[in-house]
This record gives C-alpha cells, sequence and structure tokens, in this order.
C-alpha cells in the first residue's frame, strides 16, 4: 500500500503516487540540507495524516525548482540512505516459509538453520530461522548484509546482493509533481499525502 500525494483547488484535485522509494529517500535527503527539508516539508508537511496546506502556485513551483536543482548535486547529501538493494540467483525464489509443516529456504554450511534475504529499499537482511520442537519456524536472528556482495548458501548456490543507489526515484516524483502542479487551474493550492 503506498501514498497519493493530492493538489487541489477550487476547480478539482489530482494526485501523484509516492513509490516506497521515493518515500524513503525523503527522510535521508532532509536530514543532510536544510534547504531541502524545508522545501520537502511544504510540499509534504501536515500536521495530520490527510491534511491538506494552502500554499501559493508560486510557493509550490519554487520549492520543486529548488529541489529538482538541488537533490542530484547536494553538496554532502549521501545517498547510501537510498540504496535499494535487490537478490539475483538462478532457481526459484526462496524465503523463510513454513510449507506445510516443514520448513524451506536457504541452507548455510555449518548451520543447521534455515535463512531468507529480505531486500528493498535501505535494508538488506538475512534472516536466520531456527525449527522448534513443534517443527515450526522461530525467528532468530535478522542480520544486516547491506555491507556484502554475495551469500554463500548450499542448496541455490551464491546469491548475488545488487546495490543500486540513487536519488531517481525522488527527483522523478518532484517532475511528476511539477507536472501536476502546472495542470491545475488556481492561484492557491492544497496539498498533502493521503
Amino acid at each position: 500500500m503506498g501514498l497519493n500525494w493530492i493538489v487541489q483547488s477550487d476547480s478539482g484535485s489530482k494526485s501523484v503516487r509516492v513509490s516506497k522509494e521515493a518515500s524513503g529517500l525523503m527522510t535521508g535527503v532532509s536530514e543532510k540540507s536544510a534547504q531541502i527539508k524545508l522545501d520537502l516539508e511544504l510540499l509534504f508537511g501536515a500536521d495530520d495524516f490527510g491534511e491538506l496546506m494552502s500554499h501559493s502556485r508560486g510557493e509550490l513551483l519554487a520549492a520543486m525548482d529548488r529541489l529538482l536543482q538541488a537533490l542530484p548535486t547536494a553538496e554532502g547529501v549521501d545517498t547510501s540512505f537510498g540504496t535499494a538493494y535487490t537478490r539475483e540467483f538462478r532457481g526459484k525464489a526462496y524465503d523463510c516459509r513454513n510449507f506445510g509443516g516443514g520448513m524451506g529456504g536457504l541452507r548455510i554450511a555449518g548451520s543447521e538453520d534455515y535463512y531468507g534475504i529480505r531486500t528493498g529499499a535501505n535494508y538488506c537482511w538475512l534472516d536466520r530461522i531456527e525449527v522448534g520442537a513443534d517443527g515450526r519456524g522461530n525467528h532468530v536472528e535478522r542480520i544486516d548484509i547491506r555491507d556484502r556482495d554475495y551469500v554463500d548458501t548450499t542448496n541455490l548456490g551464491r546469491i548475488e546482493i545488487m546495490k543500486k543507489s540513487s536519488i531517481a526515484p525522488l527527483v522523478k516524483l518532484i517532475e511528476r509533481m511539477r507536472k501536476t502542479v502546472e495542470k491545475i487551474d488556481g492561484d492557491e493550492l492544497a496539498v498533502g499525502v493521503a
């Protein structure tokens, strides 16, 4: 389930889908630059979820223009917070799951436990699951493996960990938002996330 950025005027409203990647990038970017933080708060900030805040069209466009200029080149902005991790390997995609009373998942040499890899925006975890006396899996440990390039398994071979570090999803979101503001009539616009 994702969020929508909404822009509304007296003549109607439009929305832009906010991806999880873009949403995750906002927090990291705002921590690195005071101006970027102010502009993002103007576009997305509200006291309550779903509440719309009024701004002039000029304010919104100016904030978006500053963001589009600052994001790709911002001094000291660390894009590692926006790293999207993926996993690649041959064969069926396994994860730690309970299959009709039996466990399935990745196996690692020297361990009796099962493992699963979870990846996404700014996370890459190796979950260790032990089989309990009742045959059910019990989550034992979550290991951050963002610093690894691969994980060797006994049942699927080497699983490559791919990293894509980019603020592109946030830049694309701001570009779509700008086009949406340009399409809606009115000088006073209400914006928010719902």
